[in-house]
């Protein structure tokens, strides 16, 4: 979040945090790796 911040972007937040491969053929190997997904918002002035 900082180096976003830094790079001149405000008002940052993160709206989605989850794992995206739920229900895909590769939800297993993602699991194994617990790999997960995020979506941040930002705005720059």
């Amino acid at each position: 979040m900082a180096a976003i911040q830094n790079a001149g972007f405000v008002d940052v937040d993160i709206t989605w945090r989850g794992k995206p491969f739920t229900g895909a053929a590769g939800q297993a190997k993602a699991d194994m790796f617990e790999l997960e997904g995020f979506n941040i918002r930002g705005r720059k002035p």
